[in-house]
């Protein structure tokens, strides 16, 4: 295949749909990961591009992302870039969020990104890419997200460490911290709590997950070479 092969974690569904789409307009070949079927299965119909391969895997568990790496080493060998956007949110106050909640998240965020990384970096072309998908929330912290926060904060001393380790085989690692996206989560958020946040944003308005979509295109490209450890916040100006 001459195609560059890459593979999106949680690729059916919001910000990682949009990161898709975008790689198959670029030209790559796209493994798409994902766990809900019938997000699967609405993908499916709105996609007419057929570059693309659906590989059903629970990143927490990781008997299930060896078994994806398997797969991919076998019918491609390598790839070129990885990105890492599945994610899950439950938010609450740190005094009503039960431990579960806490684990859960931990473990999709950013026990997932590792077991995807470490699992699937052999197999990452010298001189590939990763992308990791934190959050803005990660960064300055957010009422009722000690879970995400932590997760995501996580990810991005992930990002950096992981840099370190692999730039003596030329790939790059970077984080995009996305604020307030325009996504199937911010639409069920209450109508006037939402018109709050948004008042907070200097550019006034929602982010679009074409926004990440396009920085995850440049940093995948050779123009971004040079560039690793990083994280990119993309969020309209907003600090919480």
């Amino acid at each position: 295949m001459n195609k560059k092969v890459v593979l999106v974690t949680g690729g059916t569904s919001g910000i990682g749909k949009a990161i898709t789409k975008a790689l198959l307009r670029e030209g790559y070949y796209v493994i798409v990961n994902y766990i809900n079927d019938k997000q699967a299965e609405k993908f499916k119909k709105e996609i007419s591009n057929n570059n693309y391969k659906l590989v059903k895997a629970d990143i927490t568990k990781r008997d299930e992302v060896e078994k994806m790496k398997d797969s991919i080493q076998k019918e491609y060998k390598n790839i070129y870039l990885l990105v890492n956007n599945a994610g899950i949110m439950i938010d609450k106050t740190c005094e009503k969020m039960s431990f579960e909640e806490f684990d859960k998240v931990i473990d999709v965020n950013l026990k997932g990104t590792f077991n995807v990384t470490k699992t699937l970096l052999s197999i990452i072309e010298n001189n590939g890419r990763i992308i990791n998908i934190s959050s803005i929330s990660g960064v300055y912290g957010q009422f009722g997200q000690t879970n995400y926060a932590s997760s995501k904060a996580g990810i991005i001393a992930f990002t950096k460490s992981l840099a370190k380790e692999t730039a003596r085989r030329g790939i790059t690692v970077n984080a995009i911290a996305p604020g307030i996206i325009d996504t199937d989560i911010t639409r069920n958020i209450d109508k006037n709590i939402l018109e709050r946040l948004i008042k907070q944003i200097p550019l006034g308005k929602l982010g679009n997950p074409d926004d990440i979509a396009s920085a995850v295109i440049f940093l995948a490209s050779s123009k971004a070479s040079y560039i690793t450890r990083h994280t990119l916040h993309i969020d309209g100006g907003l600090t919480f």
